[in-house]
């Protein structure tokens, strides 16, 4: 199967190791460079003509199937071509419920297939709201991009993301409330717990640092 993974997010493994996987079990892959930004849809000529070039180019290898990254780089219009062409759309909702409101609502319908990173409830959502059955498909990794760290144990518990701004500051309280020794390795608005192990840029410092914890866990954007 021929298959272009569309766009990208600032987690550029997230794409990267998913193109590993994929061609690992045989099938063709293309993930073109990603040409838009942000949640809001283009909305002058130069960039609405710049995300339409990078779709026709990706269209032009003749896919069997693409998935978006970027729920905002493609219109229902966009996609309506896809569909003329029989090329199956897949789009990847990495951010709900939050853009759910500005973004998602305005295309969802157009994909043949959506794939979700929140639970149950999210799912019904879209199932009340639209009559789609979405598949739960969380961030992803592999031992590629995030190599299993060697080394003695320092704490039991780590966090990897930001505890600040208005969606994300309650995180603090709840992370700091779980038993053992837990580690906070992003931003944070204030450290009364003495959680945070800092912000790391560099990746290999970051994945060597994680390799401490005796296991890592997630917590919903919402």
């Amino acid at each position: 199967m021929r298959i272009v993974l569309f766009e990208a997010l600032i987690e550029t493994h997230v794409r990267d190791s998913l193109a590993r996987a994929l061609m690992a079990r045989g099938h063709e892959v293309l993930a073109p460079p990603a040409v838009w930004q942000g949640s809001t849809y283009p909305n002058n000529a130069a960039d609405k003509a710049r995300c339409a070039a990078a779709m026709m180019g990706a269209l032009a290898w003749q896919p069997d199937v693409l998935l978006n990254f970027r729920p905002s780089s493609m219109t229902t219009d966009d996609l309506a071509l896809v569909r003329a062409r029989g090329i199956t759309s897949v789009i990847w909702l990495s951010d709900d419920p939050v853009l759910y409101q500005s973004t998602y609502r305005e295309t969802v319908d157009a994909y043949d297939l959506v794939l979700n990173c929140g639970d149950a409830h999210i799912l019904d959502f879209y199932t009340r709201k639209h009559g789609i059955i979405g598949v739960n498909f969380p961030f992803w990794t592999d031992t590629v991009a995030c190599p299993r760290a060697a080394g003695p144990k320092l704490f039991d518990a780590a966090f990897l993301g930001n505890c600040f701004g208005d969606v994300r500051a309650n995180r603090y309280d709840l992370i700091g409330g779980l038993p053992g020794t837990v580690r906070i390795f992003g931003q944070v608005d204030s450290d009364p717990q003495g959680l945070s192990a800092g912000y790391e840029k560099d990746h290999a410092a970051l994945m060597q640092k994680l390799g401490g914890a005796r296991f890592g866990f997630n917590v919903p954007q919402v």
